[in-house]
Parts: C-alpha cells; sequence; structure tokens
C-alpha cells in the first residue's frame, strides 16, 4: 500500500477502498476492451471507478473536483492497487478477449448480441416451468419464434451513463417473419436481451431498432384481432396465477412474500407493474391488512447494518445494531394510486464506526463525539436507515414517496 500522506485531502474520507476496490472490478471487461496498453487500462479503469463512486456515493461530479486533486489521486491508486490492476490486465488477455477498438466494436458487439439470443433460443427449448430462469419474460419464445436475422449496424459510447454499468446505444437491423401487433420485439430487446447481457458482460446496451427496414412486417392481421384479445386476456389471468404461486411458495417456506420489483422488471413486465402490485395487495388482504403487516414487520424489532448490505445498500464502515420504536404513514392512501409519507423512530442499540482518519467511535456515546463530527455521523446514520426502510415497504408492496427519520 502507498503512503497514505500522498491522498488529497478532498478524497481522505470519501473513498473506502473495500468499496472503491469491488467497485473497480465491475469496469474490468469494458475498460479492457477500450484500452490499447497497460498503462491505459490501469489509468482508464481507476478514473471512470472513481467518476461512479463520486456520483453514486456522493452525488458529486468528477469535473468539480481539482483537476490536480483527481491526478494525484488517481496516481496513489494506481501505486496502491498496482499489482491487481496488472492481474485484471493479463487475465484478460489469458481468457483471449481481444483489445476492442473503434474498428471492430460493431463487430464485436454483433457477436455478443446474437449470442445473447441463441443462449435465450435454447433455454426456450430444453426448459420447463421447473428450470425457467426469472429473468426471461412469458413472451420470449413467442418473439424468437418470428425473429430472423439480427445485425448490429452502429455503435455509440454514452459519455455518462444512468447506472453502475457502461453504457452503449446499439443500433440492430432486423428482419421479422410472421409477426404479430401485440409481441412487443422493442421489449425483447430492451428487456430481455439487454438484462442477459448485463448478467454476462457488465455492459448496458440501449437497443435502437431500424423501423424502416421492419414496419411492413410489423401489421397486425385484422383475422387475427379475436384470437389476441383472447390470448391478452388469459395471459392476464396466467400473470395472477403465476405471482399467487410465487407468494405461496415463499408462505410455505416461513418467509414473508414480498413484492419484488427487480423481479417484475427481470420478467420484463414494468409495464404492468400496478397490476402486480394490485395482485399482491388483494394477495394480502387489502390495504389495511398491508399496512398492519408493515407496522408488525419492523416496530420493537431490530436490524443489523449487515440485514442493509443485504439489501445492495451501502453502509461504509459503519456496524450497528438498529430498533424501530414506532412507524405511521401520513397519508390513508398507500396503494398503487398515490404515494404516502412514512415517519419513523428509532434508536441504535449499539454499534461503532471508524470515520476515514483511523478514528474509532463508539455510537451510543453521543457525548464522546464533537458536535460536527455527531452532525454528520448523524446525517448519514439516518440515509442508511431511511434507504432501508424505503426498500423493505417497496417490497412490501406500498409506494412512499418520502421517508423522516426521528431519534426515539
Amino acid at each position: 500500500m502507498s503512503n497514505d500522506r500522498n491522498i488529497p485531502p478532498f478524497f481522505k474520507r470519501r473513498i473506502d477502498h473495500h468499496k472503491f476496490e469491488k467497485m473497480m472490478r465491475k469496469g474490468i471487461s469494458y475498460i479492457y476492451h477500450d484500452s490499447k496498453s497497460l498503462e491505459e487500462f490501469k489509468w482508464k479503469l481507476v478514473q471512470a471507478t472513481l467518476e461512479n463512486y463520486l456520483h453514486y456515493k456522493y452525488e458529486i461530479e468528477l469535473y468539480t473536483v481539482p483537476v490536480y486533486d483527481v491526478s494525484d489521486f488517481i496516481k496513489y491508486m494506481i501505486n496502491t492497487y498496482d499489482g491487481l490492476l496488472v492481474q485484471y490486465y493479463y487475465n484478460m488477455r489469458r481468457e483471449g478477449k481481444g483489445s476492442i477498438n473503434e474498428s471492430n466494436l460493431v463487430e464485436t458487439f454483433n457477436k455478443i448480441v446474437n449470442k445473447s439470443i441463441n443462449t435465450i433460443k435454447n433455454i426456450c427449448e430444453t426448459s420447463d416451468n421447473e428450470t425457467w430462469p426469472d429473468w426471461l419474460n412469458f413472451d420470449t419464445c413467442d418473439v424468437l419464434d418470428t425473429l430472423g436475422n439480427v445485425n448490429v449496424k452502429n455503435v455509440e459510447k454514452i459519455k455518462k451513463p444512468l447506472g453502475k454499468y457502461p453504457m452503449f446505444n446499439v443500433y440492430i437491423d432486423v428482419n421479422f417473419s410472421g409477426v404479430f401487433e401485440w409481441i412487443d420485439y422493442d421489449d425483447f430487446f430492451i428487456s430481455t436481451v439487454a438484462s442477459d447481457i448485463i448478467r454476462t458482460h457488465n455492459i448496458h446496451l440501449i437497443f435502437h431498432i431500424d423501423e424502416q427496414n421492419n414496419t411492413h412486417n410489423r401489421q397486425m392481421e385484422s383475422s387475427s384481432k379475436k384470437l389476441i384479445k383472447k390470448i391478452l386476456k388469459e395471459e392476464t389471468n396466467l400473470l395472477k396465477k403465476y405471482f399467487t404461486k410465487v407468494w405461496d411458495t415463499k408462505k410455505s417456506e416461513g418467509k414473508i412474500p414480498m413484492f419484488n420489483l427487480k423481479q417484475i422488471s427481470n420478467l420484463g413486465l414494468l409495464k404492468r407493474v400496478d397490476e402486480i402490485r394490485n395482485y399482491y395487495i388483494e394477495y394480502i388482504g387489502g390495504q389495511e391488512e398491508l399496512v398492519r403487516n408493515i407496522k408488525n414487520y419492523f416496530i420493537g424489532k431490530t436490524f443489523t447494518t449487515q440485514d442493509v448490505e443485504d439489501m445492495n445498500i451501502d453502509v461504509g464502515n459503519y456496524d450497528f445494531v438498529f430498533k424501530i420504536v414506532d412507524m405511521s404513514f401520513e397519508q390513508t392512501n398507500i396503494t398503487a394510486n398515490g404515494d404516502s409519507e412514512l415517519y419513523a423512530s428509532f434508536d441504535i442499540i449499539e454499534g461503532t464506526v471508524d470515520t476515514f482518519n483511523g478514528e474509532h467511535y463508539n455510537l451510543t456515546d453521543h457525548e464522546l463525539i464533537n458536535d460536527e463530527l455527531w452532525w454528520e455521523l448523524d446525517s448519514e446514520i439516518k440515509e442508511i436507515i431511511e434507504n432501508f426502510i424505503w426498500h423493505t415497504v417497496n417490497s412490501l408492496g406500498v409506494e412512499i414517496d418520502q421517508v423522516y427519520l426521528e431519534w426515539g
């Protein structure tokens, strides 16, 4: 490790090395493809990780930080992780993943996209209800039956990605055969294929279909309208049956049935999220029962920062146990038709925090912490617990606009 005295002051208390190194791994594949040498790979990987780290943890844009501090910190991190960065680079090289430059980017992405489609085809041909992966939606195999050739025509890197993965606009030329209007080809690529590629390559592709080559095939035959309406009606019943079975399974395992937004997204059903939420509320027993379940889940119960991390929420260097003392909803309408403000009180039962300058504090001894530091710790603790409550309540079927916390 390099001497910590070389860290620019701006970064000293903001960068958790463990979290930074973990985030750095997510960009290895893309940065390797975008680099022409080992040294370029090191610099780009650390710089991209730093940009994402500051943006998602602190909502700070890298360009607002003094350029000399940024440059010095990148050099410091490259020196600190030099051996690891070299290992990342040569591991990619040994795997035979040659560098991707502008001239062969389209060809490489064409291979990635078609490999994903072939993988999905194979699942459709070999899987049954028991082995069907939860990231595929119900219409996938119907789409594949009508899909012809798929060719990537152009690729554009998105300079400021919205998520944690590198993003690209990918323009494709698709030939369809025997298509119907009720099959959503755009959703197939934007949701299903993109999800598979995120899962396998850690890159997010935004697909754009060349409509001019496909519109003459994408007309609904008038004689099929009645049949399609029947299919859609049956699909709605199947949707309710599917999620009822999922929730029954959770209940039979002694677990609490959850409204799993991530699962709904992976199934390509975000357009029907309100419908599914209403099925869930009906399954639970109605709005009042839902509120009662949420309060029973939280009030008087203790949770840990490990519980928070299990929901993919960053807790930094905090390690504490907290108890929810009380909870209430400001609005009475908390179904999918309206948002609600949630008020809760809490206490820290036990716990500590290690600050970035190496100091260790007991969170139950407020008097030993100066007011300025405690103000910062108090804000961070509440942010952690607010995020935990927001995500948990959402998974229990309630959309809330804001969580307000106070000490109990």
